[in-house]
């Protein structure tokens, strides 16, 4: 989901449907995708691939930074 934003916003719209997400819940989904980025990038990523990742993890920490001060 941290690589597509509308896939992302049709998976959190169908649990709000279920339950009211707050806004602690939905840092935690941005801590959880950036944690997913992280692991990829620390123990899968071989060096072809490292660029994407890091490009990802800091693209998730900008988004964290900017919807959550």
């Amino acid at each position: 989901f941290y690589q597509d934003n509308i896939r992302y916003s049709f998976l959190l719209e169908g649990y709000c449907e279920t339950v009211h997400l707050t806004k602690e819940d939905l840092y935690a989904t941005e801590l959880l995708a950036l944690f997913m980025i992280l692991r990829f990038l620390g123990a899968k990523v071989n060096a072809n691939s490292r660029e994407h990742w890091y490009r990802l993890a800091t693209k998730q920490l900008d988004r964290i930074r900017a919807t959550h001060q």
